[in-house]
């Protein structure tokens, strides 16, 4: 996905979750915080990729699903985090880009993960 989609594909589910619409759901989870540990996000995200089966799936971090208020996250070091989500992957590891998206001024995390059939943890 080119990164103006994925800006553009991120305003549209913050929108929604904003006017109280459904936005999760095989491919898509919103986030109000950073995940955490490594080993809790890399089961998370191998079930996600499994139940996506084959298409990609969409994480915002600094969105409450629930109320729809975009909080934003802190700064995080992208590499650093993702080296250790990847450390607890077994085999193949998916692909992640990541954008940060301004919504009204407040920074939204989208993470873009390459989905193919991963193992569970």
């Amino acid at each position: 996905m080119r990164k103006l989609e994925l800006e553009a594909k991120v305003i549209e589910i913050v929108n929604r979750a904003q006017n109280g619409q459904p936005t999760e759901d095989d491919y898509v989870e919103l986030k109000a915080k950073w995940p955490t540990p490594p080993e809790k996000i890399a089961r998370q995200l191998a079930g996600s990729l499994n139940a996506a089966r084959g298409e990609p799936v969409l994480w915002l971090i600094g969105v409450e699903e629930k109320t729809g208020i975009v909080q934003g996250v802190n700064y995080q070091d992208m590499p650093s985090w993702w080296d250790k989500v990847k450390a607890e992957f077994d085999g193949e590891v998916p692909l992640m880009v990541f954008k940060n998206v301004s919504i009204n001024g407040t920074t939204v995390v989208a993470l873009h993960f390459e989905s193919r059939p991963l193992p569970m943890l």
